[in-house]
């Protein structure tokens, strides 16, 4: 798909036919908005434009969550040497004990394969096959659990495997957010979620929120409304980082009109506070 085709679609799509694009073009949500910010930074008329900008607003968020609390984790690199279960079993615990049931993945759930994969294609289908046999039958239940897709999940299309679709069949509690950058809603805030890395994918522009969650850089850190999450595994950075060098993980919730995000760190046996923010509604959409 080329600029041209963008443009006939970004031409077309309106409130009643969203949806339908997205099946009809096989485009994630996020993908779509890609598509029409492309056209509204194209030549075509005022009119059009700004009905592109309207829709781009009302289709901003992929999700309205009713929950009041999030549990956030990051880069768990199922099949990796340094995956751990036990954090992802005690950051589960700690949700379970403080009565949440949702759980944001913020990227690189799985490993994928290695890159030796590419010198033989077979190896890289059976480490892909037991990362997602591993997930089936260990990855805690009882949740749900919404997944952003990170860079490694990419190399599950490299050896020909739809990982989402093969997930859907055997388990009910993954929902795919879609790749590389998504916004969701909770209790009024928006919420921009982040993984850098991917490549040759139409992500959706940078909009407005109240708070933007990023992972794949293995450490904590706060920058003013963006925070970096942390691993919730053992691939901490092994080089100075300008964050805090540890596996963790962080709740999210909404409380007296404000929103508080709680770091916690898993290198000891019992989580431990290492911070935590507070961010205001912003004033304008």
């Amino acid at each position: 798909m080329g600029e041209e085709e963008y443009i006939k679609i970004a031409k077309r799509v309106n409130v009643h036919n969203f949806y339908g694009f997205m099946d009809s073009y096989n485009l994630t949500h996020g993908e779509l908005l890609g598509i029409i910010n492309y056209g509204i930074h194209s030549d075509i008329s005022k009119f059009q434009k700004n009905n592109l900008y309207q829709l781009l607003h009302d289709k901003q968020c992929i999700l309205r969550l009713t929950d009041s609390k999030l549990g956030i984790i990051a880069d768990t690199h199922i099949g990796s040497p340094f995956m751990s279960w036990d954090k992802i079993y005690r950051a589960y615990d700690f949700f379970f004990d403080h009565d949440i049931h949702t759980v944001i993945l913020l990227g690189d759930l799985f490993h994928g394969p290695s890159y030796r994969y590419k010198t033989n294609p077979n190896r890289g289908i059976i480490q892909c096959y037991q990362q997602f046999v591993d997930c089936e039958e260990h990855y805690p239940k009882g949740f749900q659990n919404f997944v952003l897709h990170g860079n490694h999940e990419e190399r599950f299309q490299s050896v020909g495997m739809n990982l989402w679709e093969m997930l859907a069949m055997k388990r009910d509690d993954f929902f795919s957010l879609g790749i590389g950058r998504c916004y969701v809603e909770m209790n009024g805030f928006i919420i921009s979620l982040n993984h850098p890395g991917t490549r040759d994918t139409i992500l959706p522009p940078e909009m407005d929120c109240d708070i933007s969650l990023y992972a794949h850089y293995h450490y904590f850190k706060k920058r003013g409304s963006q925070t970096n999450i942390g691993t919730c595994s053992n691939l901490i950075n092994q080089n100075p980082s300008p964050g805090i060098d540890t596996p963790g993980f962080a709740i999210l919730y909404a409380c007296n009109n404000k929103l508080r995000l709680k770091a916690y760190d898993l290198s000891d046996d019992d989580p431990k506070l290492m911070f935590t923010e507070s961010y205001s509604k912003i004033k304008k959409r």
